[in-house]
């Protein structure tokens, strides 16, 4: 796998991939786009939140970046972090923390900082994720059933698919999920966004209900070097509703890397 190609006389390089998926999802969601643009490269996946659920708000550098970057290693050379949601996130702060272990970054319905403030309306309200952290703890199927119904977004969910995914999410454990949310609520990087040396290619659904879209607009805004692909009828799961679509500009995106 791997290796060096050719496109217009010029030569590119094969760097690997490292899928990294978002709160309550398995690395399983990538599969579609690890079939198509990791066929010909080395690839591999994590789940953050399957990482030692320790993090704690104000340390330098999270478990979940740790994690990511222990993996990169194992290539020994730069590699492109495709990030999803949350998987995002931690692809950013590994970015900035780690920066020779990137050559490239995708994110894909991601954001600098998941909580909206006074000066930042680009996320959800901080109570609705107080809420969920609350709710992890007493009902957590019924968290997980409504988190992901609005991650399929427009997707019809029916009862069985909502069943299936919610059973899927629960076998991280109330703990695992409560400090992936910790994680969300207290990480913030937009100051640190213009110093990130790597190229990236920033993709969201413009129906998303989990991150809204104009948080991929404020990191192409702050980004020294990112192109945004807004997607008008997408919703957060980007990798289920247009797997062509997100294979075709992500595989263009690593042909220049």
């Amino acid at each position: 796998m791997g290796g060096a190609g050719n496109c217009r006389g010029v030569q590119v390089k094969n760097h690997p991939i490292l899928f990294l998926s978002g709160w309550a999802h398995g690395e399983e969601v990538f599969v579609p786009l690890a079939e198509t643009i990791g066929a010909e490269r080395p690839f591999d996946s994590l789940c953050p939140a399957s990482c030692e659920p320790r993090h704690q708000a104000g340390e330098k550098i999270s478990s979940y970046a740790r994690a990511v970057s222990a993996r990169l290693d194992k290539w020994g050379e730069p590699a492109c972090l495709i990030g999803w949601s949350a998987g995002g996130v931690a692809a950013i702060e590994t970015a900035l923390r780690y920066p020779e272990k990137c050559a490239g970054l995708v994110l894909l319905g991601t954001t600098a900082r998941f909580c909206s403030q006074k000066e930042y309306g680009c996320g959800v309200r901080p109570a609705i994720l107080r809420a969920m952290i609350g709710g992890l703890q007493k009902d957590p199927r019924a968290v997980l059933t409504d988190f992901i119904s609005r991650a399929l977004y427009p997707l019809e969910a029916t009862g069985d698919l909502l069943a299936q995914r919610t059973q899927a999410a629960l076998r991280a454990g109330a703990d695992s999920l409560t400090c992936g949310l910790k994680y969300l609520a207290s990480a913030d990087f937009r100051s640190e966004l213009s110093s990130l040396p790597h190229p990236c290619l920033l993709m969201h659904g413009q129906k998303d209900m989990i991150v809204p879209w104009e948080a991929g607009r404020y990191l192409h805004e702050n980004l020294s070097d990112s192109r945004l692909e807004l997607l008008p009828s997408a919703g957060h799961c980007l990798v289920e509703q247009y797997p062509e679509e997100l294979s075709r500009h992500i595989a263009n995106f690593l042909e220049r890397l």
